[in-house]
């Protein structure tokens, strides 16, 4: 029997808010194939989320209006983006060869993407202060 199971836990709260600073995001799209490299590049220009960007399908980009409906899986939310010119590069390249309901999905395998590690030939970590 779990001596913990009437344990009520605090609700956790998470405050850490952090961007990448631009020899960061540089290594990262320099480790990373070009599709992922259109994921991050997307996901730095609309604020989304990975689950955001990897749930994300064509029925809920209005190019026309220049929209996005993006819907967070892990607010159960949906919110408005715009399309900047950047994501508009990137959404129109993926809708060329549009072969999937996903807009961003593993174009061998014809399948939503799970995680980004595939996508990465060399880990971009930060690199280590020396003291």
């Amino acid at each position: 029997m779990n001596p913990l199971r009437k344990v009520k836990f605090f609700q956790e709260v998470n405050t850490g808010f952090r961007v990448l600073k631009p020899d960061e995001e540089t290594r990262l799209l320099r480790s990373a194939t070009p599709a992922i490299q259109d994921v991050v590049l997307y996901a730095l220009n609309t604020g989304s989320r990975i689950g955001e960007v990897f749930s994300l399908r064509w029925q809920n980009v209005d190019l026309d209006r220049g929209l996005i409906n993006v819907f967070s899986p892990k607010t159960q939310k949906t919110r408005v983006v715009p399309i900047n010119p950047e994501v508009r590069r990137i959404l129109d390249f993926w809708a060329l060869g549009q072969k999937n309901e996903f807009v961003f999905y593993n174009q061998k395998q014809e399948k939503p993407f799970v995680d980004l590690d595939a996508g990465l030939e060399t880990p971009a970590r930060r690199p280590r202060s020396k003291e």
